[in-house]
């Protein structure tokens, strides 16, 4: 019995751990690039300049606005209307 009642006060315990604060919390910001001469689109670290990722595509693409300023997708078709 005494097993069950320190897990289960190990269990409660946690549930009172404050999560960590929002100054705690790290942000990176990225920034992607579409190639307009090839059918690629490459992520970069702002901070640091450093390429991230290579993404190929099936077609020659431009970035569209999801969410604007926020969130952008590389596409090959219409612009994504924003709201």
């Amino acid at each position: 019995m005494l097993p069950r009642l320190t897990i289960a006060g190990a269990f409660a315990a946690s549930l009172l751990v404050k999560p960590a604060s929002a100054e705690e919390e790290k942000q990176t910001w990225r920034l992607f690039i579409a190639d307009h001469t090839a059918p690629v689109a490459r992520s970069f670290d702002v901070k640091t300049g450093e390429q991230i990722g290579e993404f190929g595509l099936k077609g020659y693409a431009a970035l569209a606005p999801v969410i604007p300023a926020r969130l952008f997708l590389p596409s090959n078709q219409k612009p994504i209307p924003s709201r």
